[in-house]
């Protein structure tokens, strides 16, 4: 069956009987298939909930996930226990939401129902106003707003990369996740073939193109400084905004897992990317007043709260390294997203991250804990 042959109706039919939706798809997400399911005017009565505490006068979100990345297809096979890690994910934030969100007031969806033999996932939709952050930026909300917004995710993710994982729901998550596990080697094959097209369409010779794929394998597979409670595929897409910016809400959290430290931040710069991209000057703006607010309020956390990879200048040099090699290999892989006469200069600004990483690890020394922005650059890209 094709991912979008998924009858979402029919299925809520079978779990809520007595009340029908109306589906709209959901854009955003590539691996699932991710619907809203809006009830149909029906007459009051007192049973407001129906299984599972799912609402009947209120609409909800479902991810169904096929044997597949769903917007690649079955060529790219992805293990359906993806939503298995979702679901552990979903129920260990929900039980540190005091934590996370006492601060930053960012929110996650909460778990309404996990059927596993089904592959879907039914979830708290936070609203059908919110909008993935760049779309948000696009409507040009006030820089106050934006850096507000900036600062209480930086200090979301400052919560949850601080989190202590010995007590018994980290370790319960942990467990949980661990054992459904998704092995990403399909997605990464995917993406491995757009990042080697990439560096040869840029003229980049056989030996230049195998020193920097040995590098980022040898990254990928050194597994000593993942130790941090990480979203695990935080772009664009997976942070929601409304319109007044009275719910921010991060979703899709089907790659969580230990990672290294920089992961998150690292990856966040496809928000950056995307506002460069963008068609005015204001975007533009926006989009650095976000992230500088992000990484300021997130550095500033981490360090006051003497997070250990932050003390250790051994440890803080390999999380450097990590993320110059994460966001290196980033922008050569997601050059489609640029303009075609300004590919070549994209994809040279990424392969010197590459270089930053060779320095660090042939002993150029730590820069100290200015590294949050150093490593992230998020200004590199600007004027190409």
């Amino acid at each position: 069956m094709a991912a979008a042959d998924f009858d979402f109706a029919r299925y809520l039919r079978k779990i809520v009987p007595d009340v029908s939706y109306t589906i709209a798809k959901l854009s955003g997400g590539v691996c699932n298939v991710t619907v809203r399911a809006i009830p149909l005017p029906r007459p009051a009565v007192s049973d407001n909930l129906g299984p599972f505490g799912i609402p009947k006068n209120s609409s909800i979100v479902l991810k169904y996930a096929p044997p597949f990345v769903a917007g690649m297809g079955p060529s790219v096979p992805l293990s359906q226990h993806r939503q298995k890690v979702e679901a552990a994910a979903l129920t260990y934030l929900q039980q540190i939401s005091h934590i996370t969100g006492a601060d930053s007031a960012v929110v996650t969806p909460k778990l309404l129902h996990e059927d596993h033999e089904n592959h879907v996932l039914i979830l708290e939709d936070l609203g059908s106003d919110t909008a993935p952050i760049n779309k948000w930026l696009e409507n040009g909300p006030p820089i106050s707003t934006v850096c507000s917004v900036g600062d209480r995710v930086g200090r979301f993710l400052a919560a949850l990369h601080s989190q202590r994982l010995d007590a018994k729901p980290a370790i319960t998550a942990l467990l949980e996740i661990e054992s459904a596990q998704v092995d990403p080697s399909s997605v990464d094959s995917e993406l491995t073939n757009k990042f080697l097209a990439h560096l040869a369409s840029a003229g980049y010779g056989e030996t230049d193109v195998a020193a920097l794929r040995s590098l980022t394998r040898t990254e990928a597979e050194d597994r000593s400084i993942n130790d941090t409670f990480s979203h695990g595929d935080l772009w664009s897409e997976s942070i929601l905004v409304n319109k007044d910016a009275s719910v921010v809400g991060i979703i899709d959290w089907e790659f969580v897992g230990l990672a290294k430290p920089l992961l998150d931040m690292s990856t966040l710069r496809h928000v950056y990317s995307r506002c460069v991209l963008g068609p005015s000057p204001g975007l533009q703006q926006a989009g650095r007043a976000l992230i500088r607010c992000i990484t300021t309020s997130y550095r500033d956390i981490i360090v006051a709260r003497g997070v250990r990879w932050t003390r250790d200048p051994t440890l803080r040099a390999a999380a450097r390294h990590a993320a110059y090699v994460i966001v290196g290999h980033e922008i050569i892989t997601r050059t489609e997203f640029w303009n075609e006469e300004c590919r070549k200069r994209v994809i040279d600004s990424g392969v010197q991250y590459f270089g930053k990483a060779t320095r660090i690890r042939d002993g150029a020394g730590d820069d100290g804990l200015e590294l949050v922005d150093d490593v992230l650059g998020w200004t590199t890209l600007e004027g190409i």
